[in-house]
């Protein structure tokens, strides 16, 4: 079933029982969604615009304000101590004002994928009984390949290409001591490219539409992990994980020494094509250039 296609959940979405409440409140979020697709193109578009810039800003403001308080201030002297460099005065407001012109303008490039959605062009679902909980798991995993290989390329190619690098993604090179307010903090056509992949996907792939919410949800905290510069993972000490995760470490190197580490989420496509950089191995030269 796709998502223009709605009708009324008579199943458990998600199987488990005593969880059946949750069809009632999804099914309202479906309907209220939907009944974008009797407002006419234009109008629909703009709603869509709308709904998607003001809930763009609640994720960053409200997930990068956490994130900036937890490792910034309240635990600083642990995670982010002075022995370490530190964001320079002013560069926050810089990163928010960026961000606050970027995310509606990429809300307004990205809501035609939105429509298409909603109009049936793609393999989103609401409920498909013969789906199990496996063939869920490996589709997220697609999911996460894809997406993962698709941008490394677009990443690198941005780097690539000296036009798009100077115009498009050298502004998100300004911040070499990123704050989680740099997650977002980049020209428009930059996030933009960069989000293609994700809409992509479900245009080939068939994928339940509230995993694809949620993925979508987990994506951005993801980008917002991978600026604020703690090394969950032990990046510094080179850990077994570390060298399959591209992790917040993997990406501060990308921002000090711009040419390496351009994954998303692992390191395959940068070992196969000799773009990987271990933090482990030159970690305090590498905070130093910054």
């Amino acid at each position: 079933m796709n998502v223009s296609a709605y009708t009324p959940l008579d199943a458990p979405l998600i199987g488990i029982e005593g969880l059946e409440i949750a069809d009632v409140y999804l099914q309202q979020v479906m309907d209220l969604i939907a009944s974008t697709n009797e407002l006419g193109l234009l109008k629909q578009y703009l709603v869509l615009s709308l709904v998607v810039a003001f809930w763009a800003y609640v994720l960053f403001f409200v997930f990068c304000s956490i994130s900036y308080y937890i490792f910034f201030v309240r635990w600083k002297y642990i995670f982010r101590p002075d022995s370490e460099p530190q964001v320079p005065v002013g560069q926050v407001r810089r990163e928010i004002m960026l961000s606050m012109w970027s995310l509606p303008t990429i809300a307004f490039l990205t809501s035609p994928w939105f429509m298409l959605q909603l109009h049936g062009y793609s393999q989103l679902y609401i409920y498909d009984p013969t789906v199990t909980w496996t063939q869920t798991g490996l589709t997220v995993l697609a999911f996460i390949v894809f997406t993962d290989s698709c941008i490394y390329w677009i990443h690198r190619w941005e780097h690539t290409f000296p036009w798009i690098y100077k115009n498009i993604h050298k502004p998100h090179h300004e911040w070499k001591v990123p704050s989680p307010y740099a997650s977002y903090a980049f020209h428009p056509l930059d996030g933009y490219a960069q989000s293609v992949p994700y809409h992509l996907f479900v245009m080939f792939c068939p994928m339940n539409v509230f995993v694809y919410m949620l993925m979508f949800v987990l994506v951005q905290l993801w980008t917002i992990g991978i600026h604020d510069s703690v090394d969950f993972i032990g990046d510094k000490k080179g850990s077994w994980i570390s060298k399959i995760v591209n992790g917040s470490m993997h990406h501060t190197i990308h921002h000090s020494k711009f040419i390496y580490n351009y994954g998303q989420y692992f390191t395959f496509w940068d070992k196969l094509l000799g773009s990987h950089y271990e933090p482990c191995l030159d970690y305090e030269g590498a905070k130093k250039t910054q």
